[in-house]
């Protein structure tokens, strides 16, 4: 859950203006393509597209993790998407996803992303009814950061 809360110190949870999937990773893809810890000309956007059409990734309760895996060293780096009224993630009788967590995934991090959405999920299972209520209720970017600290500050303190 490191780099969720990376992410979310360092400014990279983003109102998503689309309830379109496409769309959001687009628009995540972009801002993770610019980070400088990945490297030029790496297509995040296109490597998650097709990762998607092979497999969904949808977590279940308002939670996705689109990912795209990739040769070399590097650190684990994710953005985090917010949209209040969900994306349609295509999976019949799944809530809409309303967190989307992107993550590019060097093949020296992929133990350590492993790691990251394993310890999201228990957080997720864990966090209870109120957790998923206060996130449903948020109604500005600054609520959202601060549920989302609160879950990941919870779950690295437990591990």
């Amino acid at each position: 859950m490191r780099s969720i809360l990376d992410a979310l110190q360092e400014g990279r949870l983003i109102e998503l203006p689309t309830d379109k999937k496409e769309d959001a990773i687009k628009l995540l893809g972009a801002v993770m393509e610019a980070l400088p810890s990945v490297p030029a000309g790496t297509d995040i956007v296109g490597e998650t597209l097709k990762r998607e059409q092979q497999m969904g990734t949808l977590l279940g309760q308002g939670w996705a993790c689109p990912h795209a895996r990739f040769p070399g060293q590097g650190e684990l780096v994710c953005a985090i998407g917010w949209q209040p009224l969900g994306i349609d993630y295509g999976t019949p009788n799944a809530q809409p996803a309303r967190i989307l967590v992107m993550y590019y995934i060097p093949d020296s991090a992929k133990n350590a992303y492993l790691k990251e959405v394993s310890g999201l999920v228990k957080a997720l299972q864990t966090s209870g009814e109120s957790f998923q209520q206060a996130l449903a209720a948020a109604n500005s970017l600054d609520g959202v950061r601060d549920i989302l600290i609160d879950l990941t500050t919870r779950a690295l303190e437990t591990v």
